[in-house]
């Protein structure tokens, strides 16, 4: 029998400390800030389940799972899902922790001692760098069980790393209302080098200084650079020890590897300083979170380049059928049939300032010769009540931003619109000659922690959300407002 193992990426697994869920953040932390450090910090926290979705308002990893047990009933295979603790070093075991490729080379051992004659790895984000730890390192290509493994799956996969870790790691952004600082601290925990494994690959520059009125790279890997800007060390040593036993140009005889990659966004790819001031962030295409020349590296290997971001591509029509087309389970045209042509809605990441750009993707389900209607924004305005186990409740909010397209068939329109000014939680969907039902729509946090502390916030989110037109767009230096479509 095949066994399909899912592994998620970074902060993908729910983490609970004693009888609290300490991780995700509820809809008000990712609003008004995350309050739960010391508790995150926790070395007794240990991992729940994998997460499927934050209310069904916020899908993360449902849209997958759910087009995997379609391809496990149609093969007849069984389906093995690994949540593991996402803070932990990828390749070394340090007491009282046991590194994460270690706790996936375990459970792929008792698979086969079960009866599995035949392994396919799934992995998303940082759980391919897992993956890729026990396929190309040399600790267990020896043993009885590492034969069985025959296919790789790699979604969004950082194989030469992700820039964007270093940006946390220096304190410059943060996430799913985690401030820039506490993400520092976060990162930079000596116990958790999780997030530092992220760094891109040695020898790639990402860092660059112009103090000497020239550009210079700097050696992220470097004691000196890593005291200069603040990077905790022992991590980034980490991150070089997992790195060494990994190439992707190495991949083993016998097992297929299939890398799915995002384009289409925006997506952190280096920094300029001048000394300790922070210049400039650069971009380039991928998924938002990944650039492409990371999720596409490795010369032996089957690329697939769909549009899409970091979690959102799973939600896309193009990602299931190409996810069963490599899984040698087509999918019909019926099953993605509906009475309405649809379209899935993609934002660059999950959590904005006020007014902060954002870019937005309008997906069809298939080639289109019109797309005509306009994105529609709602609002949570409940938003204290879903944390307390109330049915999210959603009001318009805005007039919406009108979308006009005909000619040629496409697959997609990309376009640039500010967040709203209130902070709070918000759905974008679409409605005209499409629609977006809210599991292909994207939601978002308009995040600004409040100075005042919690309890403020929450009697002020309680407040009715207000209304307000949206603002013009404005142009990015580096990028017109615009897209074009295709």
């Amino acid at each position: 029998m095949e066994a399909i193992f899912f592994l998620p990426g970074i902060t993908g697994t729910r983490l609970n400390l004693d009888a609290e869920e300490i991780w995700p953040p509820t809809l008000l932390e990712g609003v008004f800030g995350y309050h739960r450090i010391a508790k995150l910090l926790d070395p007794r926290a240990a991992a729940g389940k994998i997460i499927d979705e934050v209310t069904f308002l916020v899908p993360i990893y449902k849209p997958l799972l759910e087009e995997l047990d379609k391809i496990v009933a149609a093969l007849h295979a069984r389906k093995v899902k690994l949540p593991y603790d996402w803070r932990l070093d990828l390749w070394t075991s340090k007491a009282p922790f046991i590194a994460t490729s270690e706790q996936l080379a375990k459970v792929i051992e008792a698979e086969v001692s079960n009866g599995a004659t035949s392994i396919t790895l799934v992995c998303h984000s940082m759980g391919c760098l897992v993956a890729r730890l026990v396929l190309e390192s040399n600790r267990y290509k020896n043993t009885s069980w590492y034969k069985r493994i025959r296919k790789f799956v790699a979604i969004c996969g950082p194989h030469l790393g992700a820039p964007l870790a270093l940006e946390r790691a220096l304190g410059l952004s943060g996430a799913d209302g985690i401030s820039a600082p506490d993400m520092k601290v976060i990162t930079g925990d000596s116990r958790y080098p999780a997030g530092y494994q992220l760094f891109p690959v040695p020898g790639h520059d990402v860092l660059y200084d112009v103090s000497s009125g020239h550009l210079k790279a700097l050696d992220i890997y470097n004691v000196a650079v890593d005291k200069k800007y603040g990077l905790t060390q022992s991590n980034v040593q980490a991150a070089q020890s997992s790195w060494r036993e990994i190439d992707i140009d190495t991949r083993p005889k016998g097992v297929e590897y299939a890398l799915i990659c995002g384009k289409g966004f925006d997506t952190v790819n280096a920094f300029t300083y001048n000394n300790l001031r922070h210049l400039e962030t650069l971009v380039t295409d991928g998924d938002g979170t990944v650039p492409l020349w990371s999720s596409l590296a490795g010369s032996t290997v089957h690329h697939y380049i769909i549009v899409g971001s970091h979690v959102g591509i799973m939600q896309t029509a193009d990602f299931k059928r190409l996810l069963h087309t490599i899984m040698g389970v087509p999918l019909m045209a019926s099953a993605l049939a509906t009475e309405q042509p649809e379209v899935t809605i993609n934002i660059n990441k999950r959590s904005f300032a006020p007014e902060e750009m954002m870019d937005v993707v309008v997906i069809a389900d298939s080639p289109a010769s019109a797309i005509e209607g306009s994105l529609r924004l709602d609002t949570v305005s409940n938003l204290v009540g879903v944390d307390t186990g109330a049915q999210p409740q959603l009001a318009p909010y805005g007039t919406g931003w009108p979308v006009q397209y005909r000619g040629p068939p496409i697959r997609h329109i990309s376009t640039r619109l500010p967040a709203p000014r209130q902070a709070g939680v918000y759905a974008l969907g679409f409605e005209g000659s499409h629609r977006a039902p809210p599991a292909k729509s994207a939601t978002f946090f308009v995040t600004k922690p409040a100075a005042v502390g919690l309890t403020t916030a929450v009697e002020q989110a309680e407040r009715k959300v207000g209304q307000r037109k949206p603002t013009a767009r404005r142009k990015k230096s580096t990028r017109s407002s615009q897209k074009s479509a295709s």
